[in-house]
């Protein structure tokens, strides 16, 4: 018999459970999942682009960093702590 809120499952093997339904949740809705992760791969591809022939100087790299790279974060953070969903339907 179990005890009133207790479960018969480890806590290991709860959380293995929990993430395996959730990652199978996430995968099929396409606006969540898949959208989201081209977007990332696109961005990525573009801060990459940045670096592209910079060179190995501390100068250049550091006035890279500055102008293009901390703007960006900046308002990638900004957005998520604020909760903007830009690809929510509702």
């Amino acid at each position: 018999m179990l005890e009133a809120g207790g479960s018969q499952a480890s806590f290991l093997m709860q959380a293995f459970t929990l993430t395996k339904r959730s990652f199978i949740n996430m995968s099929r809705d396409f606006g969540y999942y898949w959208l989201r992760l081209v977007i990332y791969i696109v961005v990525t591809i573009c801060i990459g682009t940045i670096y592209l022939n910079v060179g190995t100087g501390y100068n250049s790299i550091l006035v890279l960093l500055m102008k293009y790279t901390n703007p960006m974060l900046l308002s990638l953070v900004s957005c998520y702590l604020g909760g903007v969903n830009i690809l929510s339907s509702n």
